[in-house]
């Protein structure tokens, strides 16, 4: 579990790589939203990552896919707020499985004021199971 306000910049989510151990992929994964409690001085609402990897026979893996980047409401000083990730959708076929999870909001090519974001993650295909591998 990663906290961090809701509030601040979105470029914060960079710092969270939700990776599996190998042999492992994800189960769940979960952005949760609270208010924050733990320092009274404080008055943001946090976002938690839970994430559960369980193990998986995979194949074929895929590392560092991109989804198209989309704009994160704008700059790092204003409106940047986890709230944009609605826009972004992370999506493998049925028969492949997520292993790593990331946001990423770097783009060298942007204005350092500007804001566009991305997950970026890797998948593997499922080998299906039979009794020996129980």
């Amino acid at each position: 579990m990663n906290k961090f306000p809701l509030d601040d910049s979105i470029s914060l989510l960079n710092n969270f790589n939700l990776v599996c151990s190998p042999g492992y992929a994800l189960q769940k994964f979960q952005i949760y939203y609270s208010y924050n409690t733990y320092n009274l001085s404080f008055n943001a609402y946090l976002i938690r990552f839970y994430y559960r990897c369980v193990k998986a026979n995979m194949t074929n893996c895929v590392l560092n896919t991109k989804t198209t980047q989309t704009d994160c409401g704008g700059a790092y000083s204003e409106k940047n707020s986890a709230l944009y990730l609605a826009a972004q959708t992370a999506f493998v076929s049925e028969d492949r499985v997520l292993t790593r999870f990331k946001v990423d909001t770097t783009d060298d090519s942007l204005p350092t004021n500007a804001c566009m974001v991305n997950y970026q993650y890797d998948h593997c295909q499922i080998v299906p199971c039979d009794n020996s591998c129980r």
